[in-house]
């Protein structure tokens, strides 16, 4: 029996599937460049940050990082309109945003027609919604404060907790993302990722956010799925009164099983290397801040396994001398 219901994601994208199935021009291309500072980068919407070092010699490719992985969220524009990255270019028009990724020295190896088919698949993502929705309201408030000659009021977009999430339908940008207008902020339970227009610093993406996975990796998450949240319940029979939300690892191990329908990640070569490496950080980090946050915890256990050890010690002591 399974630990959690998980139910299928909605249909990958039919000509996104092909470019991974096929072995034309394009699907080789696309196969060939999609890790991270190519066809993915083009079209996430945060970044991936980590000290990549190879294997020193020859051998098999291998994707090997050293110390942490960093995922940012970054502002809605960038201080160069020419270095616009990651969500800034989904409030372009649809021409203006495949051109600027096809002129980026970074996807020189990329093709227009691939990114074409890609953008295609993105119309549905509810992230690119919320980033859309984002830059209408902020041009709405320009034309009000304009014709009401006072400053623009700020607009902030604030990525919603996991638990808000519907976990078994596809969510749309007003599910994902909260838009606030003012400079009173958010209420508390909002703030998981932030987002501004301009200027400010870009906002970190912890690693036990839902949004990290379809929001770093959209290629495999082409719907805008959540990925795990630290109140993902276990089935109802499987839950005791220790163990009833789904680890991070039982998470991703369910992720990364074959079955019979497709699967983007086990078909994405060199790119599922990425993905697994950056899923292992982040279970590992998970681990740490366990024991970090459990000392008090841990400590009893020990010291409780300490004093069952002592009193055994003892007992057998005092049978000793009675024989």
């Amino acid at each position: 029996m399974e630990k959690f219901h998980f139910l299928p994601y909605k249909k990958y994208p039919e000509n996104l599937r092909l470019l991974f199935d096929t072995d034309g021009a394009e699907g080789s291309n696309f196969r060939q460049n999609i890790r991270n500072y190519e066809y993915n980068s083009a079209f996430a919407f945060a970044s991936f940050g980590a000290n990549i070092r190879p294997p020193p010699g020859r051998g098999p490719y291998c994707f090997r990082l050293q110390g942490q992985a960093y995922h940012y969220a970054s502002n809605l524009h960038a201080d160069d309109p020419e270095e616009r990255r990651y969500g800034q270019l989904y409030i372009l028009e649809t021409n203006a945003a495949i051109q600027t990724r096809a002129n980026a020295h970074e996807n020189a190896n990329c093709l227009v027609s691939v990114f074409q088919k890609i953008n295609e698949a993105m119309n549905n993502n509810p992230y690119a919604a919320a980033y859309h929705n984002m830059r209408a309201i902020e041009q709405q408030e320009q034309e009000k404060a304009v014709i009401e000659n006072m400053p623009p009021r700020q607009v902030t977009m604030q990525f919603i907790p996991g638990p808000d999430i519907r976990r078994y339908s596809n969510p749309t940008g007003n599910e994902v993302a909260a838009i606030f207008v003012g400079d009173d902020g958010a209420p508390p339970v909002y703030r998981d990722i932030v987002v501004y227009p301009i200027g400010l610093q870009r906002h970190w993406i912890a690693y036990i956010s839902c949004h990290l996975d379809p929001m770093v990796y959209p290629l495999l998450f082409p719907n805008g799925e959540p990925g795990w949240h630290i109140n993902m319940p276990h089935v109802e029979q499987r839950q005791t009164h220790v163990r009833n939300k789904v680890t991070m690892q039982e998470f991703y191990s369910y992720r990364l099983a074959i079955r019979d329908d497709f699967s983007a990640l086990n078909r994405a070569g060199k790119f599922m290397q990425q993905d697994i490496v950056d899923a292992y950080v982040k279970v590992e980090g998970c681990r740490l801040n366990f024991i970090k946050n459990s000392q008090a915890q841990l400590r009893v256990k020990l010291y409780s396994g300490l004093m069952d050890h002592l009193d055994r010690q003892n007992d057998n002591q005092q049978a000793e001398r009675l024989c």
